[in-house]
């Protein structure tokens, strides 16, 4: 149990310090601590641990005491007083095979007439079945089953953290890409508010027409509503990085060196990979397991229940007892020895529950159906998952690349629209119209670029490569 002891104190009260500027990889070790999702599933890893020691103390020896005191006193004439104390240390063995030991102390301690008296007897029990219960897998299924539970909390266990690390990382980018948009936002309301100074300026000179000023006055009052938006924005997602980590914001400043490209860009993983990997698939397997193990215990329950039981008693046993103290005025006391075993063979047939016993039957053999059924559905779809999410990223990364296009042929575009509005070729509004284009191809460049990032991490975690990719080593 100690190891369960230090694990609980190791997920409830660990701590890591934080750092001034909160990295990536900061985030991730935090939230491997303080996450209430990751606590939770480690707790019942622990526990599932300590079960499994638990079941195994079953076939260990159990010592125990029963005691006794008797205290007796007779008024006659000879004002007898007895007193009798006595005890049964006992030790108690149930191995694999079903066999139980069993053997315990008779003690007697008694005074009579302030003179003492002890005896002793030894008696030992062996019970060994035949037909039911006879079997190691019947007698172990308890550990077995312990085990399989402690098999599926360890996989309930990597998942969780699996998921809570994806989330995070993309929710890290997310702030990442909503910071930057307000700064771009802020960058972008202040070139309107300077080509509005100057417009306003041209204005004075009586180079420019009044109406000149209109288009800029607009965009200055579409700038502030975006860049107020992206303040809003950006504290919203800063509170649920912090809420998927597990701690308070303190305000620390967060890294915002941007992960535009993950180093597993050309990632190949085979479907077999996925199967292998799959929380669900391995716990179905599990399942199937111990679907096939309550089986075999269902039928055992069912067997002839007959047993061995041997006796065996060596010792010496002490009687008293008074006759006729009045009229003789004499006490009897015995002491007898005793050497002898006794055997038997016990036989129980159930007849009246054959009704249950193929109702458990079926039950259990519809479970095991239905966990093939299910197996072969979740492989359907993971299936449907895997060429869905290569489909994604392919797409994506064309989409992406289009963005990029665009943003170069945007930037050309501003630039040719500044040169014709010096000429007088093409009036203010064509500028600003340029200019809100460039700055909206900026904006949805990394809203792709976070979108394929999001896909690739997802494929990562379907595969079950995220941890490895990133770094994250469990116990």
């Amino acid at each position: 149990m100690l190891y369960f002891v230090v694990g609980l104190l190791f997920c409830v009260f660990s701590s890591v310090t934080v750092a001034e500027s909160l990295s990536l990889e900061d985030a991730i070790a935090l939230a491997l601590i303080h996450n209430p999702n990751i606590q939770t599933h480690c707790l019942d890893k622990n526990l599932a641990l300590s079960e499994i020691d638990y079941q195994k103390s079953l076939f260990l020896a159990k010592p125990s005491i029963e005691m006794s005191g008797v205290v007796q006193e007779e008024r006659t004439e000879l004002n007898q007083k007895n007193k009798l104390i006595k005890a049964y240390p006992s030790v108690e063995l149930k191995t694999t095979m079903g066999t139980s030991f069993k053997a315990y102390v008779e003690q007697n301690s008694h005074i009579q007439n302030q003179t003492k008296h002890h005896d002793h007897a030894v008696t030992l029990i062996v019970k060994q079945p035949l037909s039911k219960g006879f079997k190691k897998s019947i007698n172990q299924w308890p550990i077995q089953n312990a085990q399989l539970q402690y098999d599926l909390e360890k996989m309930y266990f990597r998942k969780m953290i699996e998921e809570v690390v994806a989330d995070l990382i993309v929710q890290f980018m997310v702030y990442q890409q909503t910071v930057w948009t307000e700064d771009l936002q802020k960058q972008f309301l202040q070139q309107t508010e300077k080509f509005y100074n100057q417009m306003r300026d041209k204005f004075a000179q009586g180079r420019v027409a009044e109406n000149d000023l209109i288009a800029p006055q607009l965009q200055i009052k579409q700038a502030k509503q975006s860049y107020l938006l992206a303040q809003l924005e950006s504290k919203r997602m800063r509170q649920q990085l912090f809420e998927i980590i597990g701690i308070e914001d303190l305000g620390q400043a967060i890294d915002m060196n941007f992960i535009l490209k993950l180093n597993g860009d050309d990632m190949h993983y085979s479907f077999e990979e996925v199967l292998q990997s799959d929380v669900m698939m391995n716990g179905l397997s599990v399942n199937a397991k111990r679907l096939q193990s309550e089986l075999l215990v269902t039928k055992d329950a069912q067997r002839f229940d007959l047993n061995m039981q041997a006796d065996m008693h060596l010792g010496r046993s002490h009687y008293h007892y008074f006759e006729n103290l009045i009229e003789y005025g004499y006490y009897h006391s015995l002491h007898r020895h005793n050497k002898g075993y006794a055997a038997s063979l016990n036989l129980s047939i159930p007849l009246g529950e054959k009704h249950l016993y193929y109702q458990q039957l079926l039950v259990k053999n519809t479970a095991i159906e239905k966990n093939k059924i299910e197996s072969y559905q979740r492989q359907k779809n993971l299936r449907n998952q895997y060429d869905n999410l290569i489909q994604d990223i392919d797409l994506k990364k064309q989409q992406q690349q289009l963005i990029e296009e665009e943003l170069t042929l945007s930037d050309l575009e501003y630039e040719s629209s500044l040169e014709k509005y010096s000429i007088g070729r093409i009036p203010i509004i064509e500028v600003t119209r340029a200019k809100e284009r460039h700055h909206l191809a900026s904006i949805n460049l990394a809203k792709a670029q976070l979108s394929l990032l999001s896909s690739q991490i997802k494929f990562q975690q379907l595969a079950g490569k995220l941890l490895e990719s990133w770094h994250v080593s469990i116990q």
